[in-house]
């Protein structure tokens, strides 16, 4: 942050009403992509091949006749799903076998559909005969979970003229109006605006019907989108296309930006059950839910952990804690067990996201660990068992200690991938000062700066897998922000998510699976999956840390905005209180403002830019500009004040900064 040269105030104003917008009054709703109505239809007309006669009348509900040989692809404008209605005016002949074929890329267009139901084969065309005038929809097993384009082609002698194509948006199945979310974002910068509503529709394009996941094994042909994935009525899942299961891992980037934005708490609960339902005696947790039911991964069964503390911190559903505290603990145990005599936890399950080299005393799955404990001390103290609270203290304390004894490289400034190891991955280092694992501000500061020495021109480097994950990417960002980098969190946001919303092989409007080295698909495209939960990471940054508002595992709401270079920002989450709002501008003064349940209890960080600052509450000195006043906690954290106090009823409360 840089020190502003000119007089300096902030003023934070804080009070328990509600804040009800007008739909005139919501200048962030031009970057919701969600759709108002389940029923969509495409928007434009992308390639035609043959002889189409009337290309660009099927979009207004007139005749497209497409001849025998030819084929139209038709552009829903953004990444879609759900199940095609085919309104047909008249054939021509005895009978016109018409193919589907769809696509989330524009590199896959084509007669033949890209690939979902197995990797990097093309999962073919979808044929229906038709005999004359008739509406048909396709059967729920070919609901195409993802998708931007769908060719039609015709397969015979006779021409078809089709006057109406459309779509039930399946994805988000509890919500009545998908544009309807209870949280928003809105800043001074457009592209942060659109990055934080692609990755809310991201996440809403992997949140399904719990019984429209992917078959598995795949059919022999074409593929099967109706099968049941989770318990509950809906679930969040990796991926929109493919595959359409829950994976734990994904899960810690899609949790907190689902909570920051769609708020679908079921759709996470709903996940947390599944898996434990198939939680093995010895207390170990898959690596994905049905219907893959895969195993062996030390990492992706912390995250289940993890996973289940997130949710318990945004819901407090204490009665889903008490039942689930048995199957939590006995997952903590089977992975307290492989700590070794050198205070490590040794990885003996490999299977992880797909990068390289894991197993040993790894160091991202160190930093898991170490998050799990910090976060279950917590979640046992709730239901009572003050034994593996302690238990859980001590363990962290001794995994930290080692993990910075045994895995740090003060040569080069970040942890080592294992003692051996001359890996210094972005997931492990990021992690580490993410989930405060990172032993002194010195090291953590090193290792912000050496992540970002390492960006591409398309966003961080992930050395351990030799590609630019946006899963990864996302943790990286998460590192950037608690080290207090603002500017570095910023701009790699921009970068890398910019170049996935904006680049024309995407379908700009959801974040991808995977990003190699020259800004190309990973993950095996065309089976990559173009709308993908982990990718989603920035949603919840941009919530947490540029507008600054949180709340943590008591419930108490954290207000501390990291302003890099921006000129305003607001927006809101909801907690089980209710709606929480909140804004800050700055311009000649610093303003914040909050608007929270009563009696909420708020931790509010005032940025002094460096300066020098007085502190008043309602009037009442609180800080002199060195100390505070008797009666009043304030802390002074490097550029911040630090400010604890409750909302005890509707009086406003306004904070005013001023430079001494």
């Amino acid at each position: 942050m840089t020190v502003m040269s000119r007089w300096f105030a902030a003023t934070i104003v804080l009070c328990a009403i509600s804040v009800c917008y007008c739909v005139s009054e919501k200048p962030w709703d031009r970057f919701n992509l969600a759709p108002s109505s389940r029923t969509i239809y495409p928007v434009s007309v992308y390639k035609t091949t043959g002889s189409i006669v009337d290309p660009s009348a099927v979009l207004t509900g007139k005749p497209t006749g497409i001849d025998p040989g030819s084929y139209i692809t038709l552009d829903f404008g953004k990444e879609v799903g759900g199940i095609i209605t085919l309104s047909v005016h008249s054939i021509s002949g005895q009978g016109v076998e018409l193919g589907l074929g769809f696509s989330e890329s524009s590199l896959f267009v084509g007669v033949a559909s890209d690939s979902s139901a197995n990797c990097c084969n093309s999962d073919g065309v979808l044929l229906k005969t038709f005999k004359g005038k008739e509406v048909w929809t396709t059967p729920p097993e070919y609901l195409r979970g993802g998708f931007k384009y769908l060719t039609l082609s015709n397969n015979s002698t006779g021409r078809i003229n089709i006057d109406r194509v459309s779509l039930e948006w399946t994805p988000s199945p509890d919500m009545k109006n998908p544009r309807d979310y209870p949280n928003y974002f809105y800043c001074s910068d457009d592209l942060l605006n659109r990055i934080w509503y692609a990755g809310a529709y991201t996440i809403q394009m992997c949140t399904i019907k719990s019984s429209q996941g992917r078959a598995w094994p795949p059919p022999k042909s074409l593929w099967n989108n109706n099968v049941v994935v989770s318990l509950g009525s809906s679930v969040l899942v990796d991926g929109a296309k493919r595959d359409r299961t829950i994976w734990a891992g994904d899960l810690g980037v899609s949790i907190p930006s689902a909570f920051a934005s769609t708020n679908d708490l079921d759709a996470i609960k709903n996940a947390m059950d599944t898996l434990y339902s198939v939680q093995k005696n010895t207390g170990e947790l898959p690596w994905s839910g049905p219907v893959f039911n895969l195993w062996g991964s030390d990492t992706y069964h912390l995250w289940t952990l993890l996973g289940s503390a997130l949710y318990y911190d945004y819901t407090q559903n204490t009665e889903w804690l008490t039942k689930n505290w048995p199957r939590i603990k006995l997952g903590i145990e089977f992975s307290a067990a492989k700590v070794t005599k050198d205070d490590l936890m040794e990885v003996t399950l490999t299977k992880d996201w797909a990068r390289g080299g894991m197993g040993g005393l790894n160091i991202e799955a160190n930093a898991l660990l170490y998050k799990v404990l910090t976060s279950s001390v917590h979640l046992a103290t709730k239901v009572g068992d003050e034994v593996s609270a302690k238990k859980y203290t001590n363990l962290a304390s001794r995994i930290k200690k080692a993990a910075n004894n045994i895995l740090w490289d003060e040569k080069v400034g970040l942890f080592k991938d294992n003692p051996t190891s001359t890996t210094y991955p972005q997931d492990g280092n990021s992690l580490s000062v993410w989930y405060d694992l990172v032993d002194g501000g010195d090291r953590v500061t090193k290792i912000s700066n050496n992540l970002k020495a390492r960006w591409t021109k398309f966003g961080g480097r992930t050395v351990e897998k030799n590609s630019v994950s946006p899963f990864v990417g996302g943790m990286e960002v998460h590192a950037h922000f608690t080290a207090g980098h603002a500017d570095f969190g910023v701009e790699q946001i921009k970068t890398q998510w910019g170049y996935m919303l904006d680049s024309p092989i995407g379908t700009n409007s959801t974040f991808w699976e995977g990003v190699l080295l020259d800004g190309s698909f990973d993950n095996g495209a065309p089976f990559m999956s173009t709308a993908h939960g982990w990718a989603a990471g920035p949603t919840a940054a941009l919530t947490f840390y540029v507008l600054g508002l949180n709340v943590d595992r008591d419930q108490q709401l954290s207000f501390i905005p990291q302003p890099s270079n921006l000129k305003f920002a607001q927006g809101s989450i909801t907690v089980p209180a209710g709606l929480v709002t909140a804004e800050w501008k700055r311009s000649e003064n610093f303003t914040m403002k909050l608007n929270a349940p009563s009696n909420s209890s708020v931790k509010a960080g005032v940025p002094t830019f460096g300066e020098k600052v007085t502190i008043k509450l309602n009037n009442q000195l609180v800080w002199d500009g060195d100390k505070a006043l008797p009666g009043y906690q304030v802390v002074r954290r490097g550029s911040y004040l630090d400010l604890s106090y409750s909302v005890k009823d509707t009086k406003e409360a306004v904070i005013v900064c001023n430079k001494v």
